[in-house]
């Protein structure tokens, strides 16, 4: 009897460790296929995140009615305590998506050339070592929202050579995000070099084009060759709100301005 509860344990912990790690990975394919059939963004991330926690808590209860608890007591986490953990990021993605989503309905974003542009318009990341965490941060958020950043120490292949390609991505950036605060005000370096690249490109677009964005990550001056252009302050409460509005108005502008076979070309 005591081989038989033994055996039957071991193979509850398999199912419910198995749900357990089939769980992630199942709802990202369950989001996919939803935004294949039309879903919108925000249903289908509801839906997704709802399968992820129905099999969490299975494996949850799979765990604390079949195994014994001094086999439970030897794994690290719980399926429960994971639930706890993955809910606050399934509602962090569900504001920022909303957030995104209500801004493209507000300015009219919602034809398929809009909602295609806007995720294959490169939005270039310009910073200095000392603000690395500040702006992976800003990246993760981006690409959250559906977008397509470019930052050195995430897009760079082993390789490749990293000037010429920051060059490169810089010319085919379709905006440039000069982030801003008091280490790289007070720092000469690449971020120049690159802010002054983005002004030579600014000045072969259209004048009323949104492209250069200064970004400020905490109350710093900005540089005396970006006072023309307004910036953004994402300490503060409704920054993320603008910095979208303003990405999306830039996108909506080229969308109408440009025919369908230079599109490529400025994005």
């Amino acid at each position: 009897m005591r081989q038989w509860n033994a055996r039957r344990a071991v193979s509850d912990a398999a199912f419910a460790w198995g749900t357990l790690l089939v769980a992630v990975p199942l709802s990202a394919v369950a989001y996919a296929l939803l935004r294949q059939v039309g879903l919108t963004q925000q249903a289908a991330l509801a839906v997704s995140c709802s399968v992820m926690i129905v099999l969490l808590l299975v494996a949850h209860t799979s765990v604390r009615l079949h195994i014994p608890k001094r086999l439970t007591r030897l794994a690290p986490l719980q399926p429960f305590q994971l639930i706890i953990l993955l809910i606050p990021d399934c509602f962090r993605r569900f504001q920022i998506s909303s957030s995104l989503s209500s801004e493209r309905h507000r300015k009219g974003l919602t034809g398929t050339s809009e909602r295609k542009a806007l995720g294959e318009t490169t939005i270039f990341l310009s910073y200095v070592r000392e603000d690395k965490e500040k702006v992976e941060s800003l990246y993760r958020k981006l690409a959250d929202a559906g977008l397509k950043p470019w930052m050195d120490i995430k897009d760079l292949l082993p390789g490749e050579k990293w000037r010429s390609s920051i060059q490169k991505a810089i010319r085919h950036s379709g905006f440039f995000l000069a982030c801003l605060s008091a280490h790289s005000v007070n720092k000469q370096g690449f971020l120049q070099r690159e802010i002054k690249d983005a002004l030579d490109i600014w000045q072969e677009k259209v004048e009323s084009e949104i492209y250069l964005i200064p970004v400020r990550l905490e109350d710093c001056e900005v540089p005396e060759n970006l006072h023309n252009f307004q910036w953004v302050n994402l300490f503060e409460e409704d920054s993320w709100t603008q910095l979208v509005k303003a990405i999306q108005v830039g996108i909506k502008h080229r969308t109408e301005s440009y025919p369908a076979h230079e599109k490529s070309s400025h994005s």
